[in-house]
């Protein structure tokens, strides 16, 4: 065989393992190039943080309510859907502030989980009430302590100290892996349809509330929108859905 021969077919063989291994390569860029869904602690992930929790926190609710009082009630925070704007915030939040602890130290996670829970409790009650005239929970009947008037409780803070422990280590996890398993052009056109969904659920639960504080006190309607709501959210409505919520006359 002369020498260049054996180049030809040096050159054939190389040329022949080069498309050989394109496929694999290419296929090998893609799957490095390919952007998983709501990786990490994005927006997108929070997003589904937020309406999942909001959502089992009215179940897991029903189901204590249903153990210690014996009746179902509804507890959720919202005109529309069995969600409650509460427990997803605080889901949230404790996704933002033990992540990076929950690996290292569980009793630190169960301090911050206890402080940002009681915290969490005043500050929603104190807004509920400032812009709502509107409370939902008071625990100065509770022989256990209660602090900043009744907001919160130490036993509850207990509480939200263990539910952060179990939340970061069991549930947040198992969120995380669901949501990222969602294709990203499905995954981002149904995070933007939930943040649109709950962002008018929530405003209008604000307005019809507010509203529902306002005939309490006798006041007439001031405008359209007023008229529409008495209309169409009559006090024994509301009453049904806000079963625990009292007006602060």
């Amino acid at each position: 065989m002369t020498k260049q021969m054996i180049v030809n077919v040096n050159e054939y063989n190389a040329a022949v393992a080069a498309v050989a291994a394109a496929p694999a390569e290419a296929t090998r860029a893609a799957g490095e190039t390919e952007k998983k869904f709501a990786e990490g602690l994005s927006f997108y992930k929070m997003v589904w943080v937020f309406a999942l929790s909001s959502a089992l926190g009215v179940v897991i609710e029903m189901i204590f309510c249903f153990i210690f009082k014996g009746y179902l009630e509804c507890r959720q925070g919202m005109l529309y859907g069995p969600f409650n704007q509460v427990y997803g915030f605080a889901a949230v939040i404790l996704s933002l502030l033990l992540y990076k602890l929950a690996k290292k130290n569980l009793f630190a996670v169960f301090v911050v989980g206890a402080l940002a829970g009681g915290a969490f409790e005043v500050v929603c009650s104190y807004v509920q009430e400032r812009t709502l005239g509107t409370v939902s929970w008071d625990y100065r009947w509770m022989s256990f302590i209660s602090l900043a008037g009744g907001r919160t409780n130490l036993l509850y803070m207990v509480f939200f100290g263990v539910l952060g422990v179990v939340y970061i280590r069991f549930l947040y996890p198992a969120i995380s892996r669901m949501v990222e398993s969602i294709s990203l052009r499905p995954g981002t056109i149904l995070s933007w349809v939930i943040v649109v969904f709950m962002s008018v659920n929530l405003c209008l639960s604000a307005v019809v509330v507010s509203r529902w504080t306002e005939r309490q006190t006798g006041a007439p309607a001031a405008s359209r929108m007023d008229e529409f709501i008495d209309d169409n959210y009559p006090d024994e409505m509301l009453q049904v859905i806000y079963p625990s919520m009292v007006i602060k006359k």
